[in-house]
Order: structure tokens, then sequence, then C-alpha cells
């Protein structure tokens, strides 16, 4: 949420266009979890016999449902509509008009099929990448976890961290890992040590990109 909200805020700056800026980091992000999702709900029958409890699919399941209640409270006009009286009420009536304005650019992009076509194939290879990248780490620390239990983990795991429940998603991870685990036959040790493995590297890996933000932020070109 820190990161997106912060990329919002930088495009905004580029473009002078804040509904602009947030449709299409919203994008980014939904088209991604929604990816994630329909692979791993696509990859159940066959990840059934690998997991075979049914609390971890009705989990997925639940995933699935509230990423899609997200995705309606933002681009559905009938709930807009049904809302605006309510706004108004609470002085609100600036937020439902930006709301409306992202709706159109929403639907906009809706019009552009083959820019919606490669969006979701990228988002696909890409997750698909992700799930890969959490495998590798898992065979290096020798943890007997397969490709496609990950893919099932991964996918309930992302869906949930996209609530603002804790910076980075720190404990929320480890927690679900541990239970998602658990009922694999695989130990809270095993959970925790993937998960801030994954977290170490992600964080090295990204400090290129924060020392550019870092260097961007201080205005080194106004100075020189």
């Amino acid at each position: 949420m820190g990161g997106a909200a912060y990329r919002v805020y930088r495009i905004a700056q580029q473009s002078q266009q804040s509904e602009l800026a947030f449709v299409s980091v919203f994008l980014e992000r939904i088209t991604g979890v929604f990816a994630l999702l329909a692979i791993a709900l696509i990859s159940i029958p066959p990840a059934f016999s690998l997991i075979g409890l049914w609390d971890v699919i009705l989990l997925l399941v639940l995933c699935t449902a509230m990423v899609a209640g997200m995705v309606m409270l933002i681009a559905s006009p009938r709930l807009l509509k049904f809302s605006q009286p309510w706004l108004n009420r609470l002085k609100l009536g600036v937020l439902s008009e930006k709301l409306s304005n992202i709706q159109h650019l929403l639907r906009v992009f809706a019009q552009h099929r083959l820019a919606m076509a490669l969006t979701l194939l990228l988002s696909v290879l890409f997750q698909l990448l992700v799930v890969l990248y959490y495998y590798l780490i898992a065979q290096q620390l020798q943890i007997s976890v397969s490709y496609l239990q990950l893919l099932i983990f991964t996918a309930i795991i992302v869906a949930i961290t996209l609530l603002p429940i804790s910076l980075g998603g720190l404990g929320v991870k480890e927690g679900l890992l541990v239970y998602l685990f658990s009922r694999v036959g695989l130990s809270a040790e095993e959970a925790i040590v993937l998960s801030l493995t994954v977290t170490a590297l992600s964080w090295l890996l990204s400090l290129p990109g924060g020392l550019v933000l870092l260097l961007d932020s201080t205005d080194l070109k106004a100075i020189r």
C-alpha cells in the first residue's frame, strides 16, 4: 500500500492528473493480483492432491471474492450512484467526483482490448516468475514444498497483504505461511525462514531503486 501510494503521488506530480495516476497504479496492481488468483484457481484440481485440504481452498476462494469486492467498490457506477447521497451528506462530494473520473478512465482503458490482453498476459508471466522465485529459494533452503503448493499459497498471501494491516505485510506473511505450511506437514520454522529470506532478498534487491529515489528526491540536477 505504501509503495502504491508513493507511485500515485509521483505520477500525479509528473502528469498533474491525480485520477490518471491512481488508475495506472490501480490497474497494474489489480491485474497482477487477479492474474495470480486466476492461475491459482485453475491450478486447484492438480494441486488438490498435493494440498488435499478444503480450508486452504476455501481461503483462496474467499481471497478471490475479497479482491473482486474491492474492484467493485472502485469501478462500479451503480455502487457509486447509490453512495453519492451519503458522500454528499458527509461533505465528500469531491471524492464522489474523483471516483466518477476514475471510473471514466477505467472504461476508456477497457475499450483498448489489445492493451488489456497484453497487460493480463504480462501479469500472468510475471506472477508465474514470482512463484518460481519463491520455489527456487525454498529449494536452496531445502524446504520440500512443490511449485503448485506455493502457487496456491502465494495467491492467498498476495491477496491478504493488499490490506493495510502491517508495514510491508511483515508479520502477516509469516503468520499465513506458518498456517499454510502446517496444513501440508511443514514446520513453522521452515515457513518463517522462507518468508524472512524472501523479504531480506527483496529489500536487498530494492536498494538500487531506493538510491535512485533518494537522489531524485534531493534534486541533484537542480543543484548542478
